[in-house]
Protein backbone atom coordinates (compact mmCIF):
# COMPACT_ATOMS: atom_id res chain seq x y z
CA UNK A 1 0.00 0.00 0.00
CA UNK A 2 2.59 2.37 0.63
CA UNK A 3 4.36 1.84 -2.84
CA UNK A 4 0.27 2.07 -4.49
CA UNK A 5 -0.11 5.15 -2.39
CA UNK A 6 0.08 7.58 -5.18
CA UNK A 7 -2.32 5.64 -7.38
CA UNK A 8 -5.08 5.25 -3.93
CA UNK A 9 -4.83 9.30 -3.79
CA UNK A 10 -5.56 9.74 -7.53
CA UNK A 11 -8.30 7.49 -7.24
CA UNK A 12 -9.79 9.17 -4.04
CA UNK A 13 -9.26 12.45 -5.51
CA UNK A 14 -10.70 11.42 -8.66
CA UNK A 15 -14.26 9.92 -6.98
CA UNK A 16 -13.89 13.21 -4.34
CA UNK A 17 -14.12 15.69 -7.17
CA UNK A 18 -15.94 13.59 -9.84
CA UNK A 19 -19.67 14.31 -9.47
CA UNK A 20 -21.51 11.26 -8.61
CA UNK A 21 -18.85 9.42 -7.39
CA UNK A 22 -17.99 10.48 -3.62
CA UNK A 23 -19.43 6.96 -2.45
CA UNK A 24 -16.46 5.37 -3.86
CA UNK A 25 -14.14 7.35 -1.91
CA UNK A 26 -16.14 6.23 1.41
CA UNK A 27 -15.51 2.64 -0.08
CA UNK A 28 -11.79 2.92 -0.84
CA UNK A 29 -10.60 4.99 2.68
CA UNK A 30 -12.90 2.43 4.86
CA UNK A 31 -11.50 -0.50 3.29
CA UNK A 32 -8.02 0.72 4.23
CA UNK A 33 -8.79 1.61 7.87
CA UNK A 34 -6.03 0.06 8.75
CA UNK A 35 -3.54 1.18 6.44
CA UNK A 36 -3.93 4.83 7.52
CA UNK A 37 -2.50 4.16 10.65
CA UNK A 38 1.17 3.62 9.11
CA UNK A 39 1.92 6.72 9.43
CA UNK A 40 -1.05 8.17 7.45
CA UNK A 41 -3.74 8.74 10.30
CA UNK A 42 -4.65 12.23 9.57
CA UNK A 43 -4.78 12.16 5.78
CA UNK A 44 -6.83 9.07 6.18
CA UNK A 45 -9.62 10.84 7.87
CA UNK A 46 -9.55 13.74 6.07
CA UNK A 47 -10.40 11.75 2.94
CA UNK A 48 -12.83 9.91 4.41
CA UNK A 49 -14.44 12.90 6.22
CA UNK A 50 -14.59 14.71 2.58
CA UNK A 51 -16.16 11.57 1.22
CA UNK A 52 -19.14 11.61 4.21
CA UNK A 53 -19.73 15.03 3.55
CA UNK A 54 -20.23 14.38 0.06
CA UNK A 55 -21.97 11.32 0.12
CA UNK A 56 -24.91 11.44 2.81
CA UNK A 57 -27.48 8.46 1.48
CA UNK A 58 -27.70 6.23 5.08
CA UNK A 59 -26.26 3.67 3.05
CA UNK A 60 -23.93 0.35 4.26
CA UNK A 61 -21.16 2.05 2.14
CA UNK A 62 -21.99 5.08 4.70
CA UNK A 63 -21.84 3.28 7.64
CA UNK A 64 -18.90 1.43 7.14
CA UNK A 65 -16.78 4.89 6.21
CA UNK A 66 -18.71 6.54 9.69
CA UNK A 67 -17.39 3.70 11.79
CA UNK A 68 -13.65 4.00 9.90
CA UNK A 69 -13.69 7.77 10.41
CA UNK A 70 -14.77 6.95 13.93
CA UNK A 71 -11.76 5.11 14.74
CA UNK A 72 -9.49 7.51 13.00
CA UNK A 73 -10.97 10.48 14.85
CA UNK A 74 -10.32 8.91 18.59
CA UNK A 75 -6.96 8.75 17.28
CA UNK A 76 -6.69 12.56 16.16
CA UNK A 77 -8.01 13.76 19.43
CA UNK A 78 -11.12 14.81 17.94
CA UNK A 79 -13.46 13.01 20.33
CA UNK A 80 -16.67 14.97 19.36
CA UNK A 81 -16.94 14.35 16.09
CA UNK A 82 -16.10 10.39 17.28
CA UNK A 83 -19.35 10.36 19.54
CA UNK A 84 -21.47 11.99 16.81
CA UNK A 85 -20.08 9.83 13.83
CA UNK A 86 -20.18 6.05 15.91
CA UNK A 87 -24.28 7.67 17.48
CA UNK A 88 -25.22 7.88 13.05
CA UNK A 89 -23.47 4.58 12.02
CA UNK A 90 -25.04 3.17 14.98
CA UNK A 91 -28.00 4.31 13.47
CA UNK A 92 -27.54 3.36 10.60
CA UNK A 93 -26.44 -0.18 11.36
CA UNK A 94 -29.45 -1.10 13.16
CA UNK A 95 -31.34 -1.39 9.74
CA UNK A 96 -28.44 -3.51 8.64
CA UNK A 97 -27.80 -7.21 8.45
CA UNK A 98 -24.16 -6.63 9.33
CA UNK A 99 -22.55 -8.49 11.97
CA UNK A 100 -18.90 -7.63 11.49
CA UNK A 101 -20.25 -4.19 11.49
CA UNK A 102 -22.22 -4.48 14.83
CA UNK A 103 -18.96 -6.39 16.39
CA UNK A 104 -16.84 -3.40 15.02
CA UNK A 105 -18.81 -0.95 16.53
CA UNK A 106 -19.07 -2.35 19.75
CA UNK A 107 -15.28 -2.68 20.15
CA UNK A 108 -14.72 1.20 19.08
CA UNK A 109 -17.50 2.27 21.95
CA UNK A 110 -15.12 -0.06 24.07
CA UNK A 111 -12.11 1.87 23.16
CA UNK A 112 -13.60 5.28 23.41
CA UNK A 113 -14.89 4.16 27.03
CA UNK A 114 -11.51 3.17 28.13
CA UNK A 115 -10.52 6.29 27.36
CA UNK A 116 -13.16 7.92 29.04
CA UNK A 117 -12.08 6.31 32.26
CA UNK A 118 -14.58 3.51 32.57
CA UNK A 119 -12.79 0.96 32.32
CA UNK A 120 -15.51 -1.54 33.41
CA UNK A 121 -17.72 -0.31 31.34
CA UNK A 122 -15.19 -0.44 28.73
CA UNK A 123 -14.22 -4.48 29.71
CA UNK A 124 -17.72 -5.02 29.52
CA UNK A 125 -18.08 -3.99 25.74
CA UNK A 126 -14.73 -5.26 24.46
CA UNK A 127 -16.01 -8.97 26.13
CA UNK A 128 -19.05 -8.39 23.54
CA UNK A 129 -17.20 -7.62 20.73
CA UNK A 130 -14.47 -10.09 21.25
CA UNK A 131 -17.01 -12.93 21.33
CA UNK A 132 -18.41 -11.50 17.85
CA UNK A 133 -15.26 -11.69 16.28
CA UNK A 134 -14.92 -15.16 17.78
CA UNK A 135 -18.15 -16.19 15.83
CA UNK A 136 -17.54 -14.25 12.90
CA UNK A 137 -14.27 -15.81 12.46
CA UNK A 138 -12.23 -12.88 12.49
CA UNK A 139 -8.87 -13.20 14.14
CA UNK A 140 -7.80 -9.16 13.82
CA UNK A 141 -10.72 -8.13 15.38
CA UNK A 142 -10.30 -10.14 18.41
CA UNK A 143 -7.27 -9.77 18.59
CA UNK A 144 -7.32 -6.09 18.83
CA UNK A 145 -10.23 -6.63 21.73
CA UNK A 146 -7.78 -9.03 23.52
CA UNK A 147 -5.18 -6.15 23.48
CA UNK A 148 -7.55 -3.38 24.92
CA UNK A 149 -8.41 -5.77 26.96
CA UNK A 150 -5.35 -6.27 28.60
CA UNK A 151 -4.72 -2.72 29.18
CA UNK A 152 -8.26 -2.19 31.06
CA UNK A 153 -7.76 -5.04 33.29
CA UNK A 154 -4.11 -3.55 33.42
CA UNK A 155 -4.74 -0.29 35.11
CA UNK A 156 -7.81 -2.00 37.23
CA UNK A 157 -4.94 -4.31 38.71
CA UNK A 158 -7.40 -7.63 37.64
CA UNK A 159 -5.63 -10.86 37.44
CA UNK A 160 -7.17 -11.68 34.06
CA UNK A 161 -4.17 -9.10 32.36
CA UNK A 162 -1.92 -12.34 32.35
CA UNK A 163 -4.42 -14.39 30.34
CA UNK A 164 -5.85 -11.78 27.89
CA UNK A 165 -2.15 -10.93 27.27
CA UNK A 166 -0.99 -14.37 26.57
CA UNK A 167 -4.17 -14.75 24.67
CA UNK A 168 -3.49 -12.11 22.39
CA UNK A 169 0.07 -13.49 21.81
CA UNK A 170 -1.07 -17.32 21.03
CA UNK A 171 -3.56 -15.63 18.33
CA UNK A 172 -1.22 -13.68 16.76
CA UNK A 173 1.39 -16.58 17.02
CA UNK A 174 -0.92 -19.12 15.36
CA UNK A 175 -1.81 -16.67 12.26
CA UNK A 176 2.52 -15.48 11.90
CA UNK A 177 1.29 -12.17 12.43
CA UNK A 178 4.89 -10.97 13.13
CA UNK A 179 3.96 -6.96 14.23
CA UNK A 180 0.42 -8.45 16.42
CA UNK A 181 3.01 -10.99 18.02
CA UNK A 182 5.01 -7.09 18.88
CA UNK A 183 2.13 -6.38 20.62
CA UNK A 184 1.11 -9.58 22.27
CA UNK A 185 4.43 -9.63 23.49
CA UNK A 186 3.94 -5.85 24.84
CA UNK A 187 1.11 -7.23 26.47
CA UNK A 188 2.42 -10.34 28.07
CA UNK A 189 5.53 -8.07 29.45
CA UNK A 190 3.14 -5.51 31.04
CA UNK A 191 1.44 -8.67 32.91
CA UNK A 192 4.57 -9.70 33.99
CA UNK A 193 5.99 -6.58 35.06
CA UNK A 194 2.96 -6.04 37.50
CA UNK A 195 3.32 -9.06 39.21
CA UNK A 196 6.80 -8.49 39.83
CA UNK A 197 8.80 -10.90 37.53
CA UNK A 198 10.90 -8.60 36.37
CA UNK A 199 13.48 -11.06 34.05
CA UNK A 200 10.73 -12.30 31.97
CA UNK A 201 8.70 -9.21 31.74
CA UNK A 202 12.32 -8.21 29.78
CA UNK A 203 12.61 -10.77 27.88
CA UNK A 204 8.84 -10.25 26.55
CA UNK A 205 9.81 -6.84 25.96
CA UNK A 206 12.95 -7.19 24.12
CA UNK A 207 11.27 -9.90 21.85
CA UNK A 208 8.48 -7.60 21.61
CA UNK A 209 11.00 -4.90 20.45
CA UNK A 210 12.98 -6.98 18.05
CA UNK A 211 9.71 -8.24 15.89
CA UNK A 212 8.90 -4.23 15.62
CA UNK A 213 12.16 -3.14 14.24
CA UNK A 214 11.98 -4.29 11.12
CA UNK A 215 9.03 -2.00 10.25
CA UNK A 216 10.44 0.87 11.61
Amino acid sequence: LRRESGNIRAALEFCLTEPGEAAGACDIAASIWNFWFAGFLREGYRYLLRGLDLATDPTSGRAHALWAASYLAMFATDFDRHATMLAECEQIAAGLDDDMLHARIKECEGHATLYQGDLPGAIELLEQARREFQALGNPLGEFDTLILLTACTFFLDDPRTSQFGREAFELAERHGAQSSMGYGLWSVGIAQWRTGDFAEATRSLRKSVRLFQPMK
